[in-house]
């Protein structure tokens, strides 16, 4: 079947089925609901006059409801923490109503005033975010889990918008801006002073009330969620694959939380025709671990999956550079720096190679493989020799401790010479236009074993075929041995290594040889959303303490 008899096919494909392949399904889907929760017998009367005339004495009903069911709530009575809860949002309501400058009619209470907490280790000021919403009343669709935790208080989400002050500084905002988890607990003296304080669950989950350590209620599952909900929220990303070039403004790393000193960042890294969703199942299952959530922070890496591998490659090594330069003032001890220095790559697919090219000597090594010319040998203009050194001129990184491969093709995969695969391969525009002018030099100069697949302009598709020269081009170069590195391969519960594979990648491609462990997960390619593989990745991360 000739190519334009293909394209025709391709065109006249259903609409539904075009929109599912160029926008995705939704990733997560997110509702408001009603809020619901019971009365204890002490709080309700409060809770009723709560609804009466007068900010100051609505106010004054929702902190005394507040004051008397918070024993209960002490002890672990279900319907005094609930109308705990309920009494703590409707003080909440008010204070945000009123700027956080309402004080409440002491005249018929024993709560005389109240005292808003803005600062201190770990606090929110709850002035500071653009929507402030209760946990409990987000309801989510597309997490396998809801990574919560029982305790005292109300578990909030606070979303900030992308330009906001509180996110001054940050190197990497998503558009969507960010969104972090936060607990409000309201507290009270001998005095009559009842005080509010947002505490920031990442970075404390414990509050000493009543002359104890107490365990925060917390919900890490909603923020996320309603951040992802805010974004792009899809997995599949068809356009960014064809159409690289338009997309590079929306390239780099960012942030799922503000930066937070002493904490190792993990980067995970999509792979083909994919996006950061992608680790929404992963991220949420990790942060419901204790240990985890104490010493780790994520960052993603997005780029448009139709670029040649170096190229997004360079890109991320582009961007830790940027975002060390940026943050290290914010380390304050040697600690925090030596921290930041161990970053945990880990990379599903395509994503994968683009981070074993992190940790690997380029230049005359990477180069000798193709060519026996040297850069200063080629009749071409400066600019695109620079260009051409920048994508292949590169050391190990020294701030990279670890990396974790899930799913990678080392050697390719059969599927990227099939006639569909091939099709959206014509199909993808070159995306490094100074270079794609002089490519018949550069394939004339090239060594005769590599000329043919030289010959067909370069993309990350082409670059996946089985025992691609340029694939045994990054096993070919040297490596940090010092960095231990651990694979992850599905099999779709067949048993069958060292034979079978995930149904995209073979066993023989995604086997790294060397590796400090591989793990075999009965999953498909989508091993890092699957559970066993996502605790595997969580094993690894325990076991870099």
């Amino acid at each position: 079947m000739s190519a334009s008899r293909l394209r025709s096919i391709a065109v006249c494909a259903s609409a539904s089925a075009v929109a599912l392949l160029v926008t995705g399904c939704a990733a997560v889907k997110v509702s408001v609901a009603p809020r619901s929760a019971g009365y204890s017998a002490a709080a309700k009367p409060w809770l009723q006059q709560a609804g009466v005339h007068g900010a100051e004495r609505k106010l004054a009903a929702a902190l005394e409801a507040a004051r008397t069911t918070l024993p209960g709530a002490l002890r672990g009575n279900e319907a005094d923490a609930a109308a705990y809860r309920s009494a703590v949002w409707r003080v909440v309501e008010l204070e945000k109503k009123h700027q956080w400058q309402l004080q409440p009619d002491a005249t018929n209470t024993a709560v005389r005033s109240l005292q808003i907490v803005r600062q201190g280790r770990a606090v929110l000021d709850p002035a500071a975010p653009d929507t402030l919403l209760p946990a409990d009343r987000l309801v989510i669709r597309g997490l396998r889990e809801r990574t919560q935790e029982e305790g005292l208080g109300l578990p909030v989400a606070a979303w900030f918008r992308h330009d906001s002050p509180f996110l001054s500084g940050e190197p990497g905002i998503p558009p969507a801006g960010m969104a972090i988890p936060a607990t409000a607990v309201l507290t009270f003296d001998r005095t009559g002073e009842a005080k509010l304080q947002f505490v920031r669950t990442l970075q404390r989950d414990t509050m000493k009330v009543g002359g104890r350590d107490r365990t925060l209620a917390t919900d890490f599952s909603a923020p996320l969620a309603l951040i992802i909900a805010k974004g792009n929220n899809r997995t599949l990303d068809l356009v960014s694959l064809i159409l690289p070039m338009a997309h590079l403004h929306r390239m780099g790393l960012y942030q799922l939380q503000p930066y937070e000193p002493g904490k190792i960042p993990v980067v995970l890294v999509h792979g083909l025709m994919s996006r950061p969703e992608t680790w929404r199942q992963a991220v949420n299952q990790m942060l419901a671990d204790p240990e985890i959530r104490r010493n780790y922070q994520f960052w993603f890496y997005l780029y448009p999956t139709g670029l040649p591998v170096w190229k997004s490659a360079a890109g991320l090594r582009s961007e830790l550079d940027r975002f060390n330069t940026e943050l290290a003032p914010r380390a304050r001890t040697a600690g925090e720096r030596a921290r930041m220095n161990r970053k945990i790559l880990v990379g599903h697919s395509m994503g994968g190679l683009i981070s074993s090219l992190q940790i690997r000597e380029g230049g005359k090594n990477l180069w000798r493989q193709f060519s026996d010319k040297d850069f200063a040998d080629l009749p071409l203009p400066d600019r695109t020799r620079k260009r051409l050194e920048q994508l292949t001129a590169f050391s190990p990184r020294t701030d990279v401790s670890r990396v974790v491969f899930v799913a990678v093709p080392h050697r390719g995969s059969p599927i990227a010479v099939r006639p569909t695969v091939s099709l959206f391969a014509s199909l993808i525009r070159f995306a490094i236009p100074e270079i794609q002018a002089h490519r018949r030099i550069l394939i004339m100069k090239a060594r005769g074993d590599v000329r043919r697949d030289l010959a067909v302009p370069a993309n990350s598709i082409r670059f996946l075929r089985e025992n691609s020269p340029f694939l045994l081009a990054i096993l070919g170069l040297p490596r940090d041995a010092r960095v231990p590195i651990h694979s992850i391969i599905g099999d779709r519960g067949r048993n069958d290594a060292p034979r079978g594979g995930d149904g995209i990648v073979p066993y023989s491609s995604a086997h790294y040889p060397g590796a400090a462990s591989e793990k075999i997960v009965p999953s498909g390619h989508d091993a890092h959303e699957h559970p066993r593989g996502i605790r595997e990745i969580m094993r690894i991360l325990r076991e870099a303490l």
